[in-house]
């Protein structure tokens, strides 16, 4: 059964209200309270659709990530250039910037399994020179350094455009290799 017009709307103004919060607020400053003056509703009507704003942010987590692996699905390796597919990756970052950086902020493992996922593409670049224990070190070293500076990125407000950002973790990757 499809959603009335309404509770559509409602719903995304609560999402909304949320990621409005989650950019100057840590989630555990976030209250009902906070939501429903953001949202400009009552409380009863958040809670018509959620419990606490911990299961709305949950669910905003679980989309991103869901998102995450639809991309890393339709990623095409062996036609794609690693830039072409680290581009369009902060370009999906970006669109998700507030949630991504508050799971980023709480150190979520899901986001790190995922990029983990995703970034593993780029194996080849360790594997040639050292050993496996060394190369899960460098890979290791490789997505934490990536994963901070999407979050300084996110955190300065992307002062830098999407390719800017691509082009940064390339020419970083890319030392690596001589």
């Amino acid at each position: 059964m499809a959603e009335d017009r309404r509770i559509r709307n409602t719903k995304k103004k609560i999402r909304q209200a949320m990621l409005e919060c989650l950019s100057t607020e840590g989630l555990d400053k976030i209250s009902v309270t906070m939501l429903c003056n953001v949202a400009d509703i009552n409380r009863s009507t958040f809670y018509t659709y959620y419990s606490d704003p911990k299961e709305l942010y949950e669910l905003l987590e679980l989309e991103v990530i869901l998102g995450l692996n639809r991309f890393l699905r339709k990623q095409e390796f062996d036609r794609q250039s690693y830039r072409e597919m680290l581009v369009q990756l902060i370009q999906f970052i970006s669109e998700n910037g507030s949630i991504v950086l508050a799971m980023l902020k709480s150190e979520s493992t899901q986001f790190k399994d995922a990029l983990e996922k995703l970034l593993g593409s780029n194996r080849k670049v360790w594997a040639k020179k050292l050993d496996e224990r060394d190369a899960a070190y460098a890979e290791e070293f490789y997505i934490s350094g990536i994963q901070n500076i999407i979050e300084k990125w996110l955190s300065e407000g992307k002062r830098k455009t999407d390719e800017e950002i691509a082009e940064i973790i390339l020419r970083l990757t890319y030392l690596t290799e001589s």
